[in-house]
Order: structure tokens, then sequence, then C-alpha cells
């Protein structure tokens, strides 16, 4: 699956792992998903400086799983793996001279 979005947050407080904050509108509504990458991801992420408010497209995974907690109560827990990240367009207020990357390879020109 694949969701175009502007970044929310990023967060690199695990060296091994990512945590990918967008916001989608749905109806009059604002929802924040979060999305977990690792190490490709990270370093996509830091080679094409994205930021907040940069916006992206995100191709992931659903992986759900059931457990049992400490009541006995059955839980379940769904997490949006990042399988590959590309730069659609960086942000306009900060970026001093024009940039274009390229869709395909996600390089920047």
């Amino acid at each position: 699956m694949t969701i175009d979005a502007k970044i929310f947050d990023i967060n690199y407080s695990n060296p091994k792992v990512v945590e990918l904050v967008i916001r989608k509108k749905k109806a009059e509504r604002f929802y924040s998903i979060c999305f977990i990458g690792f190490y490709q991801t990270i370093e996509a992420l830091k080679t094409m400086g994205a930021e907040k408010t940069d916006k992206i497209r995100i191709g992931y995974t659903l992986s759900s799983k059931k457990y049992t907690n400490k009541d006995g109560v059955s839980r379940y827990s769904t997490s949006a793996i990042i399988d590959s990240v590309d730069m659609l367009e960086k942000n306009i207020v900060k970026q001093t001279e024009v940039v274009f990357v390229d869709q395909e390879t996600g390089e920047i020109i």
C-alpha cells in the first residue's frame, strides 16, 4: 500500500528504528498515523534530508499480532511498517532554491 502525506514528526530516538508521523484528514477530523522504519528507511530519510512538512510517498505493510495482557485479556496490535519512502516535495517555506525530484529514482536534480 502507499500513501502521500506531509511529515508531521520524525523521531530518531533509537538508532535502529525511526518513527514517522503523518496527519491525514477524513471528513472534518485529522488523524495521526505513525509508521515504523528500520535501517534502510533511516538511511533514505537522512540522505534525502527529510524534515517536518516535507511531502513524501510511503510504501508500507501492515503487521498485526494478537497477545494476552497481564490480566489474561486477548489484545490486538497493528503496526504500519515502511517498505519504501520517496520525496515528493520539499518544504517550500524553508526552501531557498528550486529543487526537483525524479519520481522514478528519488534523486534530487
